[in-house]
């Protein structure tokens, strides 16, 4: 069960004028693990790409 794919995510890209936030970034979770890091803004970019295509 600990390498069950719970969420897989590929060709990710975000943009605002100027600045590319995502380049065709990917992404796979898998069960216990634990998506975690310093700063702050990746994870609003995250979720709003996740709430997007859900």
């Amino acid at each position: 069960m600990a390498n069950d794919v719970l969420l897989k995510m590929e060709g990710i890209s975000k943009s605002f004028p100027g600045v590319k936030a995502l380049d065709n970034v990917s992404l796979e979770v898998k069960a216990g693990t634990c998506v975690n890091g310093r700063k702050w803004c990746w994870k609003i970019h995250f979720n709003e790409v996740l709430i997007r295509y859900l």
